[in-house]
């Protein structure tokens, strides 16, 4: 009976003096977190780390044992946005999934300083544009209360701000330049073009195909009509035109002009032949005729330097009186002598 009184007198003790002095020293613990905002003004798309190593300190100003639960939450233009699961936020576009940072609790007695590394590293799923997020550093008995309490306005935190930017690239490449035929018969010169876009960046590429005959002088130059390419497009810019040319080989270069102020440049260079149908004709003509006449004099010749042989006469023939063997066959006559002693 007396413990029991004793139990009963101690929970009022505790439930009178000693629990509010409990809460008054966890509601009197006074933390400084430095830096209180981190900007981080242009980072690239592509970049793996946007921030490394960054030192995060966190300075007990109080005189008892604070034990803090690091939380990190994205900050919408509405306030702090909640969330149950990390793997529950998009990759693509939330920045505390990006965000490498130790949460669990820290103890920090009183009047020391901890510190914690925090680390950037966008997915690759990330789509430029601007990002906010918060690190709350509250204090609490446990994990659940520490996570209610970050989402006050009073809690110790880092701000953090991020622009995620698109690396600008413009860059194009000749996919393909070739004439259409690597000999022409008529005066119709076309050329096929392709160009490509390689770049991050809408371009635009003007310039003309310069021809040259084997001498290296410029004979004419053909405008390419200039259009617009967007990246991971190819596009195609074929042209062609009637030109007086001489019969001989020619030299045709491509340049190309794209980019700001027209400052990048494509050049590539092709070797193309040119006879008139009538000359290539006239010419095939003559090559027949020369390869005709060879073929009847060889065959001719040939035909003197290995005359026929002669036919031999069977050994076992006999020609009888009154036959007259051919002029060509050498004959061997047979006498059979029994019928001329008879």
């Amino acid at each position: 009976m007396r413990l029991a009184k004793k139990i009963i007198y101690f929970s009022l003790f505790f439930a009178v003096f000693l629990a509010p002095a409990a809460s008054r020293a966890d509601t009197d613990i006074s933390l400084t977190v430095t830096p209180a905002v981190i900007d981080i003004p242009a980072c690239e798309k592509n970049t793996p780390i946007c921030l490394d190593k960054k030192i995060i300190t966190i300075k007990n100003n109080s005189a008892v044992r604070a034990d803090v639960y690091a939380q990190v939450n994205d900050l919408s233009d509405s306030g702090i946005v909640p969330y149950g699961d990390p793997s529950e936020l998009p990759a693509g576009s939330s920045l505390t999934r990006w965000i490498d940072f130790y949460r669990s609790m820290i103890t920090i007695m009183p009047g020391q300083v901890a510190t914690q590394t925090l680390r950037i590293v966008p997915s690759p799923q990330s789509q430029p544009g601007s990002y906010h997020a918060i690190i709350a550093f509250p204090t609490g008995g446990n994990l659940p209360e520490a996570k209610q309490l970050s989402l006050e306005r009073n809690v110790p935190r880092v701000q953090i701000n991020l622009n995620l930017i698109q690396h600008q690239v413009e860059q194009a490449e000749i996919n393909r330049f070739a004439p259409r035929r690597n000999f022409f018969t008529n005066n119709v010169i076309g050329f096929v073009i392709k160009i490509k876009n390689i770049g991050t960046e809408t371009v635009e590429p003007m310039g003309d195909i310069t021809i040259y005959d084997k001498g290296g002088r410029e004979v004419t130059s053909l405008p390419i009509i200039s259009g617009r390419i967007a990246p991971d497009e190819i596009k195609d810019f074929s042209t062609g035109a009637p030109i007086n040319l001489a019969p001989g080989k020619f030299k045709a270069i491509i340049n190309l002009n794209y980019g700001q102020d027209n400052g990048k440049n494509l050049t590539d260079v092709v070797y193309f032949s040119y006879l008139p149908l009538a000359l290539f004709l006239v010419l095939l003509l003559v090559l027949l005729s020369m390869l005709a006449t060879a073929a009847f004099y060889w065959v001719k010749k040939s035909k003197k330097k290995h005359p026929a042989a002669p036919v031999e006469a069977d050994k076992n023939l006999h020609y009888r009186s009154g036959s007259a063997p051919h002029p060509a066959v050498h004959h061997r006559y047979v006498v059979d002598l029994k019928k001329k002693e008879k």
